[in-house]
């Protein structure tokens, strides 16, 4: 069975590529729940939605093996309750988008 993980491939990467780096492990707090990702390159930041845990994990641009979050978005306030699984972030104004089912 395979184990949920985030894996970087080289830009000009061809099928059969080996990835560069992959984040992979219990303490990375990934789950198979994970619909969308973005990456940040002004703050250099991965964001990955967790669905079932209601949550956006957010990692280091660098981030690989068992790194933990650097940040994880979760709690009652935040209203990423229900089946939440787009997400996009603004760079710019320093900014989190998700979708709401409602």
């Amino acid at each position: 069975m395979a184990h949920p993980q985030i894996a970087a491939f080289a830009r000009l990467a061809k099928e059969n590529s080996q990835p560069t780096r992959v984040l992979a492990g219990q303490t990375t707090l990934l789950s198979r729940t994970m619909h969308d990702i973005r990456y940040d390159a002004v703050h250099d930041e991965i964001f990955v939605k967790n669905a079932l845990a209601q949550a956006i994990l957010v990692f280091l641009g660098s981030a690989q093996g068992e790194e933990s979050p650097i940040g994880i978005i979760q709690g009652p306030k935040t209203r990423l309750e229900g089946y939440v699984d787009r997400l996009d972030v603004d760079p710019v104004h320093n900014e989190t988008y998700i979708t709401h089912p409602e």
